[in-house]
């Protein structure tokens, strides 16, 4: 929490696609949420990149490109209990 809090930006991927025709590889990125009971972890869409085998070239897409480290307006909450189906939603 500190290094956010520092300004420092802290990515993680979220999702990895292999294809015949592409690669997909999404970050999204951790932020802080302050609430009446104190600060809570949530997470951004950040970037997305594609790499197309036909062409041999990434594509990147910034998502969020402005969002504030610190209580940012779009945001995510990570899930708080296993999902019992084995495959992962986004609550």
């Amino acid at each position: 929490m500190e290094a956010i809090l520092q300004g420092n930006r802290v990515r993680f991927l979220s999702r990895f696609c292999l294809s015949q025709t592409q690669v997909e590889l999404e970050f999204n990125e951790i932020r802080l949420r302050t609430t009446d009971t104190g600060t809570q972890l949530v997470y951004c869409h950040s970037k997305e990149y594609t790499y197309k085998w036909n062409t041999s070239l990434w594509e990147v897409n910034i998502i969020n490109h402005k969002q504030a480290l610190v209580n940012p307006a779009n945001f995510s909450c990570p899930i708080t209990e296993p999902n019992a189906f084995g495959r992962e939603t986004e609550y």
